[in-house]
């Protein structure tokens, strides 16, 4: 398992960089993040200071398309065949006349929801998954409702570049502010090590490595 940055591939070197940079990450912060987990402990992750323990950076993302750009899947990786989107779940289609609402309820966001009710409301959440972590192209008709009904949305952001994850040290994500995007150049899962998820999380690695 890698110690360092320095043990990685240059592949994985190169990948890394270039995720830091499509979320905002900077080396000063990978630096602040790989002190904070070097200390003993859990590592726990939340924009609420009496709970997190770890630095994090709030980025704004306008959209669903911009969401998926940031921790998603390409649906080219689904409409090639290389990957089966079986996992996914997909919404129903969506109700005649739902997107109406939009102009009829112009930025009254209050009444939108109440005209949609509790039922589509709850697609849209569902699609909003499958749009991002799916083949977006299956849910494009969701695609206006999601962003009214979710966008602008606040995400939380935080990386280092090799964490060792171990019984004493989990990775805990626990941040009911918003979802979070992780990223690391290499995950090492010693024995008996575990990631808790209580929320919305995107975790992106070049490498993961678990201990047998």
């Amino acid at each position: 398992m890698p110690k360092s940055f320095q043990d990685l591939s240059e592949e994985f070197k190169t990948g890394f960089k270039a995720k830091c940079q499509q979320v905002g990450l900077t080396p000063e912060h990978i630096a602040s993040f790989q002190a904070a987990i070097a200390k003993p402990g859990p590592t726990i992750i939340s924009t609420r200071p009496e709970r997190g323990n770890v630095p994090l950076m709030n980025l704004e993302v306008p959209n669903v398309q911009e969401l998926k750009r940031l921790g998603g899947f390409p649906d080219s990786v689904y409409i090639s065949g290389r990957y089966s989107d079986a996992a996914i779940t997909y919404p129903p289609p969506l109700a005649p006349g739902a997107t109406h609402l939009l102009g009829e309820c112009g930025d009254d966001l209050c009444r939108l929801e109440a005209e949609l009710g509790p039922k589509v409301r709850k697609d849209v959440e569902v699609a909003m998954r499958a749009f991002v972590q799916g083949n977006s192209t299956k849910v494009v008709e969701y695609e206006p409702l999601i962003n009214a009904l979710h966008f602008p949305m606040q995400t939380a952001v935080a990386g280092g570049e090799v964490i060792d994850i171990t019984a004493e040290s989990p990775l805990i994500i626990d941040n009911p502010d918003g979802p979070v995007e992780l990223v690391f150049a290499a995950m090492n899962i010693f024995d008996g090590g575990f990631i808790e998820v209580k929320t919305p999380a995107q975790i992106d690695s070049q490498l993961v490595l678990k201990e047998s």
